[in-house]
């Protein structure tokens, strides 16, 4: 219940019953829950008694659309904070055109004849900091038996790995059972360049040492 007051061009009131923090909202001239006593503007005293009225009003109804924007930003503040655990290495992978291990795939190896820098870097537990992201031309030598093949792959190289990645070297894949052109690299079994071939058996030996 809301009771008003008017002595002259003055009016004041009060609210009974009712939390204003709960169901109702209250804007100026209220105090809370009383209205000082005041003088109504230009000495519209009935004008002042509406616009006081008006001030206490029930809050308004969420739309449709504020919920929406609710879920929105609930959405992404979940998915921001699940990403890097759940979906932030498939995620980055994919933006970044690079394949993941190759589940069950077959271990074999392969060497790397070239080497092409994309520009892209990626930071992630997997492959460290500031990884960047290279195509590299293979030729892959089935485990098992087969003729060696050439493939291209794109690949996350960790830092620690980068001298190791030169033409010639041979490194570890994962071979996709169903796509034997799908490769995955393994740069856990990266081992250095080609060792240089021995010596000719026709060229120069050492004398051995005189015997006394």
């Amino acid at each position: 219940m809301i009771a008003l007051s008017v002595t002259g061009d003055q009016i004041g009131g009060y609210i009974y019953g009712t939390d204003l923090t709960g169901s109702y909202t209250s804007a100026a001239p209220w105090i809370h829950n009383t209205l000082d006593n005041e003088m109504a503007p230009n000495g519209d005293v009935q004008a002042a008694l509406l616009s006081a009225i008006n001030a206490v009003q029930k809050p308004p109804p969420i739309s449709s659309d504020a919920i929406l924007v609710i879920v929105f930003v609930v959405v992404i503040v979940l998915f921001s904070i699940t990403t890097p655990f759940l979906w932030g290495p498939w995620l980055i992978r994919r933006l970044a055109g690079v394949s993941g291990p190759i589940e069950n795939g077959v271990p074999s190896e392969a060497t790397i004849q070239t080497i092409a820098d994309t520009g892209v870097t990626v930071s992630m537990p997997s492959v460290g900091p500031d990884a960047p992201d290279y195509k590299l031309g293979l030729v892959v030598d089935p485990i098992g038996g087969g003729a060696p093949y050439e493939v291209v792959v794109r690949a996350l190289i960790p830092r620690i790995c980068i001298p190791m990645v030169v033409p010639g070297a041979r490194v570890g894949v994962l071979i996709d059972p169903t796509d034997p052109k799908k490769v995955s690299v393994d740069f856990g079994r990266i081992g250095g360049a080609s060792v240089a071939p021995a010596a000719p058996a026709s060229a120069k030996q050492p004398r051995p040492a005189a015997s006394l």
